[in-house]
């Protein structure tokens, strides 16, 4: 039920404040490797696993998924080994304040196959 002219409004006073923000240049942020995959996600699905503290399960295969959000992409998903690289990134991630989940939230453990 707005006019146009509200519309017209509203982007100008958007545009002001991005203006008014200023830009700043990004700080690169290095990707972390992908983990290897072994299974694939549903295959993953139908196994019995164990919850075991994400630091010590290296080598294992994640069971479920471990995201951070923002953004809310996967670090790592069910069928993928999990690595040191993995912790790392958790442990840097939530240092950082950036919320870290996982499918059946019990961080720091993660489920992985038995």
């Amino acid at each position: 039920c707005d006019e146009a002219a509200h519309f017209g409004r509203l982007a100008g006073a958007l545009a002001a404040v991005d203006a008014a923000a200023g830009r700043k240049a990004a700080k690169p942020v290095p990707l972390p490797e992908l983990p290897p995959i072994r299974m694939t996600a549903s295959e993953a699905a139908g196994r019995k696993g164990v919850f075991t503290a994400l630091g010590s399960a290296a080598g294992r295969t994640a069971l479920e998924s471990v995201w951070a959000y923002p953004p809310g992409v996967p670090l790592v998903v069910p069928g993928e080994t999990v690595t040191d690289a993995l912790a790392g990134e958790v442990a840097r991630l939530r240092d950082a304040g950036v919320a870290v989940g996982s499918t059946r939230g019990q961080l720091p453990d993660i489920l992985v196959e038995a």
